[in-house]
């Protein structure tokens, strides 16, 4: 990427987290915490920017050796400078882009209840799912 150029970004809107709309004059405006955050981070580069979006509507996957879907695919092919979404890594996704620090993380919590009569112990949890 270029200095002072203008920045492809690939985006994949999700109710959940990239959600934005645009103007008749071409603003964009963003809402949901991940649009937010690239708002953010675009008015802080400080450069123009244009959006693309994979036809496919995925995050991409490799479907053969070097032929990826998705944003991936955007990315690949070069027709995007870097890709913003919530997006999983995964071994194959690594081996192809360099991914920036995390900056959210998930939180699985199991919640159950045991019998007072079982006995307590680090494999408890998984008692529930006994018959």
């Amino acid at each position: 990427m270029k200095l002072n150029s203008k920045i492809t970004v690939a985006v994949n809107p999700s109710i959940q987290y990239l959600l934005f709309n645009l103007s008749a004059d071409g603003t964009i405006h963003y809402s949901v915490f991940e649009g937010k955050f690239l708002e953010v981070v675009m008015k802080a580069l400080g450069l123009p920017y244009n959006l693309v979006f994979p036809e496919d509507g995925l995050v991409g996957d490799e479907i053969s050796p070097g032929n990826w879907t998705g944003m991936m695919g955007i990315i690949q092919r070069d027709e995007a400078d870097l890709a913003y979404t919530h997006l999983p890594i995964n071994e194959q996704r690594n081996k192809l882009v360099d991914f920036s620090r995390f900056y959210s993380m998930e939180e699985y919590v199991f919640v159950f209840t045991i019998s007072r009569s079982k006995k307590k112990s680090p494999l408890t949890l998984f008692l529930s799912f006994q018959n």
